[in-house]
């Protein structure tokens, strides 16, 4: 009985090494980008490391500059990326090579977290024409406040009135069309929570915000979201934006994106400070 049981255990990890191979494994339609706790490579070869060309940078960048200094001599660029974020790395770290990775233009992301390569997550990948001149897509906030400031310059008041007028219009259709659901999980020392809001009316500001302290009772919801009739119509019903802190380990995160992604949800990611 011992002998067939480790036998099992034996065929598991033989399997297993078989899907990190194969993920692993640069061609000539996929490169692979890997981040473990000390190193960065691109295709096998060495590029950077996490802890100074990502946690420590303080050039301001989105992109990961030695990787995005690979990437810009590729010549043709393959339209597939497999990348791999170690268990020991950090939020900050996934996010900064799936925007590295995407800037470049794959259209087919795959990302393998910790030492789970049987289930990638896929990211939402923003399309610039898409999303750039969609009303519901662009900047929100304090930001369009100060756009705002930055383009009335010089206008009438009725001009400015008349521009507000619209901008009022096109939110209540975003709030109509878009549910704008977000999962943020908190980690504050010896606790773990997590909230989930959503537009569920599509009324401007009517967003709604529930926090929970219980897995089962996290995942029974957004379960019960998933299939709720009213937001099946939601023009975003496939997207979910997943929020934590940038120093968030993967090992913390991974089951969470995971099963969103399970669920058929591609990421958006944002990042609490």
């Amino acid at each position: 009985m011992v002998k067939y049981a480790w036998l099992f255990i034996f065929i598991l990890l033989f399997a297993g090494c078989n899907e990190e191979k194969e993920f692993l494994t640069p061609s000539s339609d996929k490169i692979v980008i890997d981040v473990t706790h000390k190193d960065i490579s691109f295709d096998g070869e060495k590029v950077g490391e996490p802890i100074k060309d990502i946690e420590e940078d303080k050039s301001h960048s989105l992109t990961i500059l030695p990787l995005d200094k690979k990437l810009r001599r590729m010549n043709p660029r393959p339209t597939t990326a497999h990348l791999h974020i170690g268990g020991l790395n950090s939020f900050k770290a996934l996010t900064r090579t799936i925007v590295t990775a995407h800037i470049f233009g794959f259209k087919d992301i795959k990302v393998a977290l910790g030492k789970d390569f049987k289930n990638p997550i896929s990211p939402y990948l923003y399309n610039n024409e898409r999303d750039n001149n969609h009303p519901c897509r662009g900047p929100r906030g304090i930001i369009r406040q100060l756009l705002n400031e930055k383009a009335e310059a010089g206008m009438t008041a009725d001009e400015k009135y008349q521009k507000r007028l619209k901008e009022l219009e096109k939110d209540r259709e975003c709030a109509e069309n878009y549910m704008e659901l977000n999962f943020t999980y908190f980690n504050d020392k010896d606790s773990v929570s997590f909230a989930v809001s959503l537009n569920e009316i599509g009324v401007v500001g009517t967003n709604k915000y529930t926090k929970f302290t219980n897995e089962k009772e996290l995942w029974s919801y957004i379960e019960e979201l998933r299939s709720r009739e009213n937001l099946q119509n939601k023009l975003d019903k496939d997207e979910i934006m997943f929020i934590a802190k940038e120093k968030a380990t993967i090992n913390e995160i991974a089951p969470y994106l995971i099963h969103l992604s399970q669920m058929g949800y591609l990421l958006k990611f944002g990042t609490m400070y």
